[in-house]
């Protein structure tokens, strides 16, 4: 039987550039499915569209080929999207404490020999394994940091996109820069009521006990200094 990803029935084989944002969870897919939207390219988040996905999940190797094999022969662009480690690590911690499942579970039905660590170290080992699977399962075309963006915009448009940035598109990116990953008043609010104004502060390399020195291995290669 063959695997069904989210939107294969709508992702279209012809002439228009094809766009496949990955990465690991919490690092901006659902940011960048909706600037590749505002640039004038049909993508889905965590399902396909016309001209391509933005998922974190479909690093998963069965998913991986399935996407390869789905763009093959299409002009296409694949993207890493990359977010600094402890931001990352930080907010799937977060994400832990108010979701009942998150991309955390799906590492732990994966990866289950990190199942027995401690959340934060589970975090920080989800974060070095998924980046290097995402590197090794797709032949990226770009390595972006999120972290960079907007300022990245115009080398991304103009030499692997070749599209234009038009002043509204621009804005709408800009807004969205704002925002970027932020918790919404709801969030935050039940977060802090339930552990505290602690939980929403930034983790420290220390806390990631043994997976640290792989989270600055890792970090180093995507050019953060920690």
């Amino acid at each position: 039987m063959a695997l069904f990803i989210p939107g294969m029935n709508r992702f279209r084989k012809d002439d228009h550039k094809k766009v496949i944002v990955t990465g690991c969870g919490r690092s901006g897919t659902l940011y960048m499915s909706k600037v590749l939207t505002a640039l004038g390219f049909d993508i889905g988040h965590e399902g396909f569209m016309a001209d391509g996905v933005s998922s974190w999940y479909i690093v998963e190797p069965t998913r991986a080929q399935a996407v390869k094999d789905m763009v093959r022969g299409c002009d296409v662009v694949f993207i890493h999207i990359i977010r600094s480690p402890l931001e990352v690590i930080s907010s799937m911690m977060r994400c832990e404490l108010i979701r009942t499942r998150s991309s955390l579970d799906f590492f732990a039905r994966t990866n289950p020999e990190y199942n027995d660590l401690e959340l934060i170290e589970r975090c920080a080992r989800y974060w070095v394994e998924w980046n290097k699977f995402a590197a090794y399962r797709f032949s990226m075309d770009v390595r972006l940091r999120v972290d960079d963006m907007p300022k990245a915009l115009g080398e991304l448009c103009e030499v692997f996109l070749k599209c234009d940035i038009g002043p509204e598109a621009r804005r709408s990116i800009d807004e969205m820069g704002k925002t970027c990953h932020a918790l919404t008043d709801y969030s935050r609010n039940s977060l802090v009521k339930a552990h505290g104004e602690e939980v929403l502060r930034t983790v420290s390399l220390e806390e990631c006990g043994d997976a640290a020195r792989d989270v600055i291995k890792v970090a180093k290669a995507f050019h953060y200094t920690l």
